[in-house]
C-alpha cells in the first residue's frame, strides 16, 4: 500500500476509501479472518478522530471503509492508516508513514 494524498470536501461520505495492503516486498498481505481498523488522526494535534472497523474485501489485502458523517465533519489536515489484528499480533499499513487526507471547508 503506497503512500497517497487525497482531498475531500468536509461532510462528504463518498467515495468509499479502498486500499490494498501489501507487505514491504510488494506482495499482498492476506487479510481474510483478520480484524482491520482504520485509524485517522489530526495532523496538528495527533488526536485520533476515527478508530473504526474496515471491511475485508478479499484475501489479497483489499480493504474498504465507508465514511460516516462524523468522520469528515471538520475541515483540516489528517493522517490515516490501517491496522490489522491477527489474533493479537498488530501490523500497520503503511508501516513507516501515514497517508494524507485534506478535508476542504
Amino acid at each position: 500500500m503506497g503512500i497517497y494524498k487525497s482531498v475531500m470536501q468536509r461532510g462528504d461520505t463518498r467515495p468509499v476509501l479502498s486500499a490494498q495492503l501489501v507487505n514491504q516486498d510488494g506482495t499482498p498481505y492476506p487479510t481474510l479472518g483478520k480484524t482491520v481498523t482504520l485509524i485517522m488522526r489530526r495532523v496538528t494535534t495527533r488526536e485520533v478522530v476515527v478508530n473504526a472497523a474496515a471491511t475485508v474485501v478479499d484475501n489479497e489485502g483489499r480493504v474498504s471503509y465507508a465514511w460516516q458523517p462524523a468522520d469528515t465533519a471538520v475541515a483540516g489536515e489528517y493522517e490515516l492508516r490501517f491496522r490489522v489484528d491477527d489474533g493479537g499480533a498488530l501490523t500497520s499499513f503503511p508501516n513507516a508513514d501515514w497517508h494524507s487526507l485534506r478535508l476542504e471547508p
